[in-house]
């Protein structure tokens, strides 16, 4: 397989047939799972990605992590744009300014006051 190394590696006594172990390989763990017939002699072949394609995952993690900061700050300079914006766009209000308004239940008439949230039945 491209990108892959054969390797040996000793079963470590502790570890049954189907139970995992780990090895390390180039700075990385990798999880074995002993195989379900155990060799006699405690060894078995793996497959270990190469140091290039470690180092190729690398730069793909690298960049993955890149383009997710990215839009993170994409995302969040939008929001901090419709955030302001919305600042902007809404009427500055007047403190006791009322609106006249009609209650959709009871269709009687009230009037609020839209800064402090105050209401009167008129």
């Amino acid at each position: 397989m491209e990108g892959y190394e054969v390797y040996t590696v000793q079963i470590p006594p502790h570890v049954g047939p189907g139970q995992n172990f780990e090895v390390e390989h180039l700075g990385t763990r990798f999880t074995i799972t002993a195989p379900a017939i155990p060799p006699p002699d405690g060894l078995m072949q793996i497959q270990l990605p190469s140091i290039a394609a470690l180092q190729q995952l690398q730069r793909q993690r690298e960049q993955a992590l890149a383009m997710q900061h990215s839009q993170q700050q994409q995302a969040l300079a939008i929001q901090n744009y419709q955030r302001i914006f919305m600042m902007q766009a809404q009427p500055q209000q007047q403190p006791g300014e009322w609106e006249q308004r009609i209650d959709p239940q009871s269709n009687r008439s009230y009037r609020i006051n839209t800064r402090t949230g105050e209401a009167q039945w008129l």
